[in-house]
């Protein structure tokens, strides 16, 4: 007899456990998307924190903002034209002298104001470039390429995944900026965006 009870009570539980599940898949769209881009740096680290490093030195860096736009997104019809900011919260990179290079990890967060609206959330990554001077690293860098992953989102709608950035300086105009490649899963709630107080747009 408790045998059969148990027995019962998995299977309630196992069907509870089916339902809940059923009930969240029916409310959300999920779809892969790719996107590219191009991004910028718009501002210099706030904040720079140099020690010794083993053939070089190790550089904590904050406060770096970077600025640019999606092109074009296959998936996710909201991404196209998006604006893309980020903010670089923890950069700790080592700069090696004799081989004029620098690799490193980075942290931050990350906004897209896509059509449907504005979406925020964290990344996360490696980075790596070259620079030509050790006298004056940050202001010798010429290429560089971040590594992230990636999410954002809101109640209705988020996103997450995998991008890439290469950053290229520009001698002719200052510039620092380069392509952006993303690929990831957005979802969205089925009832995203329908009219539930029965207000007429028309009005």
């Amino acid at each position: 007899m408790k045998r059969l009870l148990f027995v019962l009570v998995a299977v309630l539980l196992m069907s509870l456990v089916g339902v809940v599940s059923q009930a969240v898949a029916s409310n959300e769209r999920a779809s892969s998307f790719s996107a590219s881009g191009n991004i910028c740096l718009v501002q210099l680290p706030s904040s720079l924190i140099a020690v010794p490093a083993p053939g070089g030195v190790r550089i904590t860096a904050s406060g770096e903002i970077l600025g640019g736009a999606i092109d074009s997104s296959d998936g996710w019809d909201a991404l196209d034209g998006a604006e893309i900011g980020a903010v670089i919260a923890k950069e700790v990179s080592t700069f090696n002298f004799g081989a004029g290079s620098f690799s490193g990890v980075l942290s931050g967060s990350l906004n897209l104001d896509t059509s449907d609206g504005p979406l925020s959330g964290r990344f996360q990554g490696t980075v790596s470039g070259n620079f030509l001077d050790p006298t004056d690293i940050i202001g010798t860098i010429y290429q560089s390429t971040a590594d992230i992953d990636w999410k954002i989102g809101d109640r209705d709608e988020s996103a997450r995944g995998h991008a890439v950035a290469n950053f290229t300086a520009n001698p002719l105009d200052g510039t620092y900026c380069g392509p952006i490649e993303l690929q990831g899963i957005h979802q969205e709630a089925k009832d995203k965006g329908e009219d539930h107080g029965g207000h007429n747009h028309g009005d």
